[in-house]
C-alpha cells in the first residue's frame, strides 16, 4: 500500500481502530514509527515517540488537536467499548474504511474440503471490529462492489483467565470477492 498520500479521513479510520485517552491525551499505538511519524507531520503535532516495555511505540497527540478533535466529533469512543458506533457525520467512508483496515483485517489461506473430498486453499480476508462497525464496513462494500451480504459474527479471545477481546468479524472466503476487496482497500499483499 501507497502511504505517502494518506488523508485526514485515513488517519481518522487508523485512528478510530488503535487509539485511546490516556491522561488528557489521545495516543496512538502502532509497531511502525515511521508511519506514526508521518501522521504527526499531517496532523501538525511535534512526534513525540514512546516506546513501551512490550514493543509498542505510541504517538501522543494533544486532545486539542484536529485529529482528537474530528474522532470526537464523529463520535468516537474507546476501544474497549464493545458497542463502538460507525462514524456519524462527514467523512470519505473509503478512506476511513482503508485506514481502520490497516490494522483491523487480516488476510490469510482456509483449508477446506470440496463435496469430493477433495483439499482446497483459499484466500480469506476477515474485518474485526464492533458489531456496528464491521456491519457497516460490509455494507460500504456490498454497495460498492456488488458483493453478497456477510453476517457479523461473535469473536471471543480465550486466555488462562477466560475470555478477553470480544468483538465481531465479518468473513469473506469467495474467489471471487476476496481479491476485489483487498484490490478496494489497498491492502498489503504481505497482511
Amino acid at each position: 500500500m501507497n502511504l505517502n498520500n494518506l488523508s485526514i479521513d485515513w488517519i481518522v479510520g487508523f485512528a478510530w481502530g488503535i487509539g485511546t485517552i490516556i491522561n488528557s491525551n489521545f495516543y496512538i499505538r502502532y509497531h511502525d514509527e515511521a508511519l506514526l511519524i508521518q501522521i504527526a507531520q499531517i496532523i501538525e503535532v511535534k512526534p513525540i515517540i514512546y516506546h513501551s516495555q512490550r514493543i509498542k511505540t505510541f504517538a501522543r497527540v494533544p486532545l486539542s488537536n484536529i485529529l482528537p478533535q474530528k474522532l470526537f466529533q464523529l463520535g468516537w469512543t474507546g476501544r474497549l467499548d464493545k458497542t463502538r458506533q460507525y462514524p456519524k457525520g462527514d467523512i470519505n467512508e473509503l478512506d476511513f474504511i482503508r485506514g481502520y483496515c490497516y490494522t483491523k483485517s487480516t488476510k490469510d489461506v482456509w483449508h477446506y474440503k470440496n463435496r469430493r473430498g477433495e483439499k482446497i486453499s483459499s484466500d480469506r480476508l476477515r474485518i474485526w471490529g464492533s458489531r456496528d462497525i464491521v456491519a457497516n464496513i460490509d455494507r460500504y462494500i456490498v454497495e460498492n462492489l456488488e458483493t453478497t451480504p456477510k453476517k457479523p459474527y461473535p469473536y471471543r479471545n480465550k486466555t488462562q483467565d477466560g475470555y478477553q477481546g470480544e468483538c465481531y468479524s465479518v468473513q469473506y472466503q469467495s474467489k471471487r470477492e476476496v481479491p476485489r476487496i483487498v484490490q478496494m482497500i489497498n491492502m498489503n499483499s504481505g497482511k
